[in-house]
């Protein structure tokens, strides 16, 4: 369940960037992905269908983590939500994170 939510948020972000303003810088051997060539569909899932086992048993396991959730969880989720530059990565990445290093936000 939790790799699902790891792919969902990872597209939700790429969704949600900006496209850059000129095209990115060719690298050899890697090529960029054209809107026409990303579907989601290819590698995730259907949603279950609405008031199938399935949809009941995720709906449960969102309600179990909102429940269980505490007051420091929710804290650090709504700084997340706050948060609007990289910052928010600093304690995954480590000692080595500046924020200073980092490339300007796009847009």
């Amino acid at each position: 369940m939790r790799r699902i939510w790891l792919i969902a948020g990872a597209f939700a972000a790429l969704a949600a960037t900006p496209a850059p303003a000129a095209d990115p810088p060719a690298v050899e051997g890697l090529k960029f992905l054209s809107a026409a060539e990303l579907r989601p569909s290819d590698i995730l899932a259907p949603p279950p269908a609405p008031a199938s086992v399935q949809a009941a048993y995720e709906l449960a396991e969102l309600q179990r983590l909102e429940r269980d959730r505490s007051s420091a969880d929710l804290a650090r989720a709504r700084h997340d939500d706050e948060t609007e530059d990289a910052s928010i990565f600093a304690e995954a990445i480590g000692s080595g994170f500046d924020l200073k290093s980092c490339p300007p936000p796009l847009g």
